[in-house]
């Protein structure tokens, strides 16, 4: 799956309004490759969990992709390039 289309897949599953609806295999792809490694890599940090909330980013529900943190937005729709998310998982 091209980087592209994953970011698609990310967008349209968290960010409904911001893309295309998502289809049932993206959304499958999401719970399996997306969401895992934010839990793994993101949540400690950036979630309702945190001990201390980073950068006052959270990722764990879709108001804090749209809103983002004290560096701005995490996700910016239709510009991955401009997205601090995705330079981060680079």
């Amino acid at each position: 799956m091209s980087l592209q289309r994953l970011l698609l897949c990310a967008f349209a599953t968290v960010l409904p309004s911001a893309a295309p609806a998502a289809s049932p295999s993206d959304i499958a792809f999401f719970e399996k490759h997306i969401r895992p490694a934010l839990s793994a890599h993101c949540y400690e940090c950036h979630s309702a969990g945190a001990k201390k909330l980073k950068g006052g980013l959270r990722l764990d529900y879709r108001g804090g992709w749209k809103k983002g943190g004290e560096s701005g937005r995490a996700v910016v729709p239709g510009k991955p390039a401009e997205s601090r998310l995705i330079e981060a998982i680079r």
